[in-house]
């Protein structure tokens, strides 16, 4: 980012706006420094909030990074939690019937 700030140390960049519909192209000296010092603070508060940004952005990855792998495990354990939670239903549930129909038959 540190090309914005060589971009608009020339002056002509930074007042091209200002000259586009004015034939004349003359700027008073308090306005171009105000300018020109408004401009560099925008610079300087844009690389800040990059290298702020950055750092949030490298920690959130490396985070990501080191966790697909045990989430990817985690996905496949659970699959294969459901498998089993199903075919343990189709073995006991006929079970559970005929205890269920013993202790009716008995009661009667």
């Amino acid at each position: 980012m540190d090309y914005m700030k060589s971009f608009y140390q020339d002056g002509s960049h930074a007042f091209e706006s200002d000259f586009k519909d004015e034939d004349s192209k003359s700027i008073s000296l308090d306005v171009a420094q105000k300018k020109m010092t408004a401009i560099q603070s925008g610079v300087d508060q844009e690389v800040a909030q990059a290298h702020k940004t950055f750092s949030l952005a490298f920690h959130a990855y490396c985070e990501y990074e080191n966790n697909l792998p045990v989430h990817i495990l985690l996905q496949l354990i659970k699959q294969d939690l459901i498998i089993y939670r199903d075919k343990l239903y189709q073995v006991l549930n006929p079970i559970n019937q005929v205890v269920y129909k013993i202790s009716n038959a008995m009661n009667e």
